[in-house]
């Protein structure tokens, strides 16, 4: 997709971002009201692998501002487009999305990912948590890192 903006996606792509966006707020809302939540506390992050940059564009129309990516080579091609398509819109031109690296992470791509991503999900080996650290420290940024831990 070249670097068109959000305002120039086709109206039935937008509705459908849109239709999509609202019905899974409207699941999160019901299901924060039951475990008494607030449901602007939960934090919706849209999963975009192997999805269309339009559909992607057309759920941060919706709302959508947290993007999850499990692949880094298609981060990697995927953020500077939806980046530029944003850029090319007034309208989105200042808008501030959130990128987190939701799949398993492998260490030779550690610098990658400090690079492309704000949050690693879902880090399972010290040894990475200190190269990822290490990493961040020399692109001059700060990672938010999930660190999962079994319990058996």
């Amino acid at each position: 997709m070249s670097a068109t903006g959000l305002s120039q996606l086709p109206p039935a792509v937008l509705e459908e971002g849109q239709r999509r966006y609202t019905a899974v707020r409207e699941r999160i809302a019901a299901a924060a009201i039951r475990a008494q939540r607030d449901p602007d506390d939960i934090i919706l992050v849209g999963v975009a692998k192997k999805q269309p940059v339009e559909r992607t564009l057309a759920a941060i129309g919706a709302g959508l501002r947290v993007l999850g990516q499990s692949y880094i080579q298609e981060a990697r091609t995927i953020r500077p487009e939806i980046e530029a398509a944003l850029a090319a819109d007034s309208a989105t031109a200042d808008l501030r999305l959130e990128w987190r690296m939701v799949g398993r992470l492998q260490r030779n791509k550690a610098a990658l990912a400090a690079r492309l991503f704000d949050a690693i999900e879902s880090v399972d080996r010290l040894e990475l948590v200190e190269t990822l650290e290490r990493r961040a420290k020399t692109e001059g940024r700060v990672l938010e890192v999930m660190v999962q831990v079994s319990l058996c």
